[in-house]
């Protein structure tokens, strides 16, 4: 839950491209990261924390009621898995995942939890796990994935006539040490029937493949 809704909302700003009205919704663990600074990175000292923040709730304020937004996603599988051990690093105190000894036991456990895309309302593990497709709305008009990175950066950079910004490589792209394979050696076949019924609307609306 978050308690100071100003503090939260106050963080728009950073994501927010007054010039073009636009502004990048930040799905936990997609990338944003990097997306962030790439686009909006032009001193060392920039503030790099993005508003976790689904586009219903930024659009449903006054100043950001007509502006538009775009996002990248990822493939279910691997979203969960980084999630889950980003969550578990010791700076991040999250409490709700301190039962649980190890990410299987947590995915086993999953479908008994029950987490939404409101960060403002408590539940039993935290919103940045709710669905990627919650997170977006009718004015969103550009979906990226993590796994074209490179390639959806440079789209959103033609969609928005921002030929400067677009690269040839990512030199400066946030890792967390693990790749796709090393996640996906983490489930077990219960595991991955689990991530497919929950992240069900996911995998359909992201075009993502069921394993």
């Amino acid at each position: 839950m978050i308690k100071n809704k100003e503090k939260l909302f106050g963080t728009i700003e950073r994501s927010y491209n007054k010039k073009k009205d636009v502004y990048f919704v930040h799905i936990p663990k997609c990338a944003g990261r990097t997306v962030k600074k790439h686009f909006w990175c032009k001193t060392e000292d920039l503030d790099l924390r993005t508003s976790h923040i689904p586009a219903c709730f930024i659009n449903d304020m006054e100043k950001y009621k007509n502006t538009k937004n775009f996002c990248f996603v990822r493939d279910p599988y691997t979203r969960l898995a980084s999630n889950y051990f980003w969550q578990k690093m010791p700076r991040r105190n999250n409490i709700t995942l301190r039962k649980f000894k190890d990410f299987k036991s947590f995915v086993y456990k999953l479908p008994d939890l029950s987490f939404s895309y409101n960060p403002f309302i408590v539940r039993d593990t935290t919103y940045h796990f709710s669905l990627q497709k919650d997170w977006i709305n009718e004015k969103t008009f550009f979906i990226g994935k993590k796994e074209s990175l490179l390639e959806d950066i440079n789209k959103i950079c033609d969609i928005l006539d921002l030929n400067s910004f677009k690269i040839n490589e990512l030199k400066n792209e946030f890792k967390t040490g693990t790749s796709f394979g090393d996640y996906m050696s983490l489930y077990d076949r219960r595991m991955i029937d689990i991530v497919n019924e929950i992240y069900k609307e996911d995998f359909l609306k992201f075009d993502y493949k069921m394993r």
